[in-house]
């Protein structure tokens, strides 16, 4: 056989092999075609019966708040009307009879449901002899709670109910702030000796008002009717010890008193009030509406507004850092997940609740600690100081978050409205640092309304804030304890209610058409942050009832704040 002759029978022979070769690819690929047929009806099936769970989920988590039965009916409502293809009606009842295939809904907890489809059948076609199955059943899952809007804004305060400073404009200032106080607390501690006599000599004001912690002094008190002073006593609430020193003046004329700062008081943090004490003419002690406060170590920022002064502190509440930082930093940047709060149920717990009790969710305030969602039973602390508050709202923390108020832009609440004071959009200039300057004022819906229409506990007028408000950095949320912690002695507390608030000087007859401010003019206020030595030393917040909110807004997900408040669905999965 010639070359040429071999070489074109070895290309016949070939040419059956590709033949052969080429028959059996194309049954693999004609196979594989029709497996990426199927699993994309699988695929498209499973992106439907998602969009139903979600739907459903969310459609129906609104009757939670009416009751469980109602939700599932909801859900099964929802299912009926929106089914899919290869899917079967269903029931309320297949709903909670424990058979995922027919669709399930459960409840991981009150305020939170979780939504199984029933199983819509997917056909297969040609992948059927690469696969060895015809259909398979396709369903999904979505699990929704109610949470409020702006969940976030959440500052670590508490209100005590009933007290005064629970609603409508509060100024929460360290009572030390070198002016006459008219309010001190009615269970402050007696003079020693001479407490029957009473003295009609006046006390102006003390300086300096504020020493640090273990650094004595002179403290100068200036009034009048002084000549004949002997004596200055300082004073703690009797439930507070150590509750008193008295010491001799050093000097007394008819204007001014000095007297050195006894080491007992220098020792011991917090609020203490001067009384004096004269020998001649009109003998006695200056009275008690007219105690003098100065302040050992960093001012807790307190309401005035009653007898107590205490009835506005802070609470303890545990992030994953050192203690150290978590009241600055849960000014600026709000809870640390997961831990949330929202109210007491167990009417036995309230005032005081027992951690381990039931319906008691308690987190430990030690590092380390689990937190949890859904906290009700808290600790209050010491007191808010003012170098906390100061990193808190506006020069930032020591763990680099930002100040509260800093790096938010005043938000235009409603069109053509400007938010600052003066009906102006600007940047508060306060430490160096540019802060959002937005008033409550803004957000109110009618222009011509005042705030005192809302700041009330009987309001029932229905939404009155635009929603741009939950978008606010001065917009915050503050929990509501019912006893003073001061009276009611240490111990855990239950959260009784949640109410809504904003940083903000302005008056209870404030409006947008006509602005006041407790702390001057349009033009003065500092808009809700006093600052002196460089530090913010009282904050001014309007109380608000939780009715005036707009229902809609966008809430933080897994957060469950104010069931009794505005809700919205919240998709966790």
């Amino acid at each position: 056989m010639s070359r040429a002759s071999f070489w074109a029978a070895r290309r016949r022979d070939e040419r059956g092999a590709y033949a052969v070769m080429f028959a059996l690819l194309a049954t693999a690929l004609f196979g594989l075609a029709a497996l990426g047929v199927d699993l994309g009806n699988l695929y498209q099936r499973k992106a439907e019966t998602q969009s139903q769970a979600d739907l459903a989920a969310t459609s129906a988590a609104a009757k939670l708040t009416v009751s469980q039965a109602a939700a599932v009916q909801s859900a099964a409502d929802y299912l009926n009307h929106n089914l899919k293809a290869g899917q079967d009606a269903i029931s309320a009842s297949q709903l909670t009879d424990g058979d995922l295939g027919n669709g399930e809904v459960t409840f991981p907890s009150k305020y939170a449901m979780k939504v199984v489809t029933p199983g819509a059948t997917v056909n297969f076609g040609l992948s059927v002899p690469l696969t060895g199955n015809s259909s398979t059943d396709v369903a999904s899952s979505a699990t929704v709670g109610l949470g409020t809007p702006a969940a976030d804004h959440l500052i670590p305060f508490y209100a005590v109910f009933g007290e005064g400073c629970d609603y409508g404009a509060q100024t929460l200032s360290d009572p030390a702030n070198g002016h006459v106080q008219s309010i001190v607390p009615t269970n402050l501690q007696s003079p020693a000796s001479n407490s029957s006599q009473t003295t009609n000599s006046v006390l102006d004001h003390a300086t300096p008002y504020q020493f640090d912690v273990g650094v004595t002094g002179t403290v100068t008190i200036e009034g009048s009717g002084l000549s004949g002073v002997t004596t200055v006593g300082f004073y703690r609430k009797t439930s507070e010890s150590p509750n008193i020193y008295e010491v001799p003046a050093t000097s007394a004329s008819s204007s001014q008193v000095t007297a050195t700062l006894p080491a007992g008081v220098a020792g011991a943090a917090g609020v203490w009030w001067i009384r004096v004490y004269k020998n001649t003419g009109n003998k006695g002690w200056t009275a008690l509406d007219n105690a003098l406060p100065i302040r050992i170590g960093d001012g807790p920022i307190m309401c005035p507004g009653t007898s107590d002064a205490g009835n506005y502190g802070m609470l303890k509440l545990a992030r994953s850092t050192q203690p150290s930082t978590w009241a600055p930093d849960n000014i600026a940047s709000g809870l640390d997940p997961p831990l949330s709060l929202t109210v007491q149920t167990n009417t036995a717990q309230i005032p005081e609740c027992t951690p381990g009790a039931a319906n008691v969710v308690y987190t430990a305030t030690t590092g380390g600690a689990t937190r949890y969602p859904n906290t009700n039973c808290v600790d209050t602390d010491t007191g808010l100081t003012a170098q906390v508050a100061t990193q808190g709202l506006v020069t930032g923390t020591g763990t680099g978050k930002v100040g509260r108020l800093e790096l938010h832009p005043t938000t235009t609440a409603v069109a053509g409205r400007e938010c600052s004071p003066g009906h102006v959009t600007r940047q508060r200039q306060l430490l160096g640092h540019s802060v959002n300057d937005d008033t409550l004022s803004c957000f109110m819906a009618n222009p011509a309304m005042t705030l005192a229409d809302i700041a009330s506990p009987t309001y029932s007028g229905g939404p009155a804030l635009d929603p741009e408000i939950y978008n606010s950095p001065r917009f915050c949320y503050v929990p509501v304890i019912s006893v003073d912690p001061t009276s009611g002695g240490s111990g855990h507390y239950s959260i009784t209610d949640i109410r809504p608030c904003f940083i903000t000087s302005e008056a209870n007859e404030s409006s947008y058409n006509t602005q006041l401010f407790t702390d001057g003019t349009p033009s003065t206020t500092m808009n809700g942050t006093d600052i002196q030595s460089n530090r913010v030393v009282s904050m001014h917040v309007v109380f608000f009832n939780k009715n005036a909110l707009p229902a809609d807004g966008a809430a933080e997900a897994g957060v469950i704040l104010d069931p009794n408040g505005p809700l919205v669905p919240v998709l966790s999965d």
